[in-house]
């Protein structure tokens, strides 16, 4: 956010003489989104159980905003976030609630990912 501001413009004459023209005037109408937390730390979970932590999206700015959020596919199985999409208004914050739910078929996706990567190096 830029705070209202008010600078006279002016034109230099020869001799020095400063000769004010106008005054512009403004202000910055802005959008500032962020999240509560870096990173979110779920613990121990154990396979095909669920562990939630709420996070919040803070809008700091002077406008309302659209958010929408879009999981890469190879998490969707196992993360989610609630609302996906929705509006925050100017200076107002929505709780997100960040869920992780591994499956069995995901974890052995990810070992089977981890002896591949390893073999190759």
């Amino acid at each position: 956010r830029v705070a209202p501001f008010k600078v006279p413009l002016l034109a230099r004459c020869e001799g020095g003489l400063d000769l004010k023209l106008l005054t512009v005037e403004g202000t910055c109408h802005a959008t500032e989104m962020r999240l509560s937390e870096h990173s979110v730390f779920f613990g121990d979970v154990v396979v095909g159980s669920q562990s939630t932590r709420v996070v919040r999206l803070h809008n700091f700015g002077d406008l309302g905003a659209k958010f929408r959020f879009e999981m890469p596919s190879r998490y969707g199985k196992i993360f989610s976030i609630s609302p996906s999409e929705g509006f925050v208004r100017p200076q107002e914050e929505v709780s997100l609630t960040v869920a992780f739910h591994p499956t069995r078929d995901r974890v052995m996706d990810y070992k089977k990912a981890e002896r591949a990567a390893a073999a190759r190096r």
